[in-house]
């Protein structure tokens, strides 16, 4: 896995000053939360935000490899308070999304590859809306990326989901009288949307 995103890497870096590269700065919104095994742990969708560059490269008419550096904000919020007070839990990544990108039409695209994020900050949200910093969870998030991508003129549309591989941390679990029940480990999921402009 580790040979696959270097040669991403690099095909993307390669196409930098070649005619076919493009530059798209972009910003949108995520919808994230956490998978787990863990039925007793239940939790709901937030809403954060992504902002980035994406270096685009193209092979062909039809292939081209694309690199995103973005800051994106995931996590979720929790159905019930938990013991602490919390509800929920936020993390800021930087994130590296190289993809191969195909044209099924001349202006829509789909987008397969790997994401790649290094964790900057998390907090903790309470009830009273008090952000209570910590640092509990695993500093790299791997994962895999789909997406599609529509392209106008020189703007870009894009929506992405990006599933976790990797654990970014593991909590104790426990029901309604404090009683420990387990333990579970938690998997990030988010939906990314993203409007660019080519430069």
């Amino acid at each position: 896995m580790k040979k696959i995103l270097l040669l991403f890497l690099l095909s993307s870096i390669y196409g930098i000053g070649n005619t076919q590269t493009s530059w798209y700065p972009s910003a949108g919104v995520n919808i994230s939360t956490i998978s787990s095994k863990n039925e007793n742990y239940e939790t709901k969708r937030a809403i954060g935000f992504n902002a980035g560059l994406t270096v685009q490269k193209k092979i062909t008419d039809d292939w081209a490899v694309n690199l995103l550096l973005q800051a994106t904000q995931k996590g979720y919020n929790a159905e019930q308070p938990f013991l602490d007070g919390t509800y929920g839990q936020s993390y800021i990544y930087t994130d590296l999304l190289p993809t191969i990108e195909y044209y099924v039409l001349d202006n829509i695209s789909v987008q397969m590859g790997l994401n790649l994020g290094f964790l900057t900050y998390e907090y903790q949200k309470t009830q009273t809306g008090i952000e209570q910093p910590f640092s509990s969870s695993n500093l790299v998030d791997f994962g895999y990326a789909t997406g599609l991508s529509i392209y106008m003129n020189r703007i870009k549309l894009s929506a992405f989901i990006n599933n976790g591989i990797s654990n970014i941390d593991t909590f104790r679990v426990t029901n309604e009288n404090g009683d420990p029940i387990g333990t579970t480990s938690l998997k990030n999921s988010v939906i990314h949307f993203s409007l660019g402009y080519k430069i």
